[in-house]
């Protein structure tokens, strides 16, 4: 929401920085930074609490045991081992925080995602399938 006081969002970010500069796998902790931005909102997604539900509905914006319909496969591997590392995983991770954000945040104030995450998400995405 405009205005909105959002705690520690600045550490949060700084910390991802700092990560970035500091990790050769940086990818994943991005990952991981962005289901926590989105607890910082707070939407959490708590995915290691689900690690036996290998899906998730992003309608209803829950972990399921067995698909449906409008379920991803969530990139557990990717978030537990940093050698799992490809598009399809990270493909879920952009679609599982934007139906999240966009639905829960962005839909509230009629905003849409910003575009310098679009473009990031588009390079990655591009530069990996690539590969």
């Amino acid at each position: 929401m405009e205005g909105q006081v959002i705690k520690d969002l600045y550490n949060s970010v700084y910390k991802l920085i700092l990560i970035i500069i500091n990790e050769n796998r940086w990818i994943i902790f991005y990952c991981e930074w962005l289901f926590n931005l989105l607890q910082l909102i707070g939407y959490q997604i708590d995915y290691k609490k689900n690690t036996k539900n290998m899906y998730y509905d992003i309608v209803n914006q829950n972990f399921l045991y067995t698909p449906n319909i409008n379920s991803i496969e969530f990139p557990h591997n990717l978030l537990n081992n940093s050698k799992q590392l490809s598009y399809k995983n990270l493909s879920s991770v952009f679609t599982i925080f934007e139906s999240i954000f966009v639905k829960n945040h962005l839909e509230n104030v009629n905003y849409k995602m910003p575009i310098n995450f679009i473009n990031f998400k588009k390079i990655v995405l591009d530069t990996l399938q690539n590969i």
